[in-house]
């Protein structure tokens, strides 16, 4: 979700789930942030076992996927803000998880 405000111009974009009850009855969003971008367990935990500054074949090799999943994973660590591309280093980029 994004927008645009009158008077203070773009608004950043904030990703949302559906919250759920016990019942898993709808009760609202919650914001989705830092690991849960990727909205895959099996990413997040190739993330979690990346060490903190690693080259693109390191990553491919820890990862065990071949050139192409391992260039689309790391660009979506990046896109989701949990990793930056430095030179030809890859580093995570320090994440506050959320409760939940």
């Amino acid at each position: 979700m994004g927008g645009f405000g009158r008077i203070r111009g773009t608004l950043p974009t904030v990703f949302l789930s559906r919250a759920l009850d016990d019942d898993d009855e709808p009760i609202g969003y919650e914001q989705v942030s830092g690991l849960k971008l990727l909205f895959n367990p099996e990413q997040e935990a190739a993330y979690r076992s990346l060490p903190d500054s690693l080259r693109f074949k390191e990553a491919q090799r820890l990862y065990g996927r071949g050139a192409q999943a391992t260039t689309d994973f790391l660009k979506k660590c990046i896109g989701a803000g949990i990793m930056r591309k430095e030179g030809r280093e890859y580093r995570k980029v320090e994440v506050v998880e959320q409760e939940g």
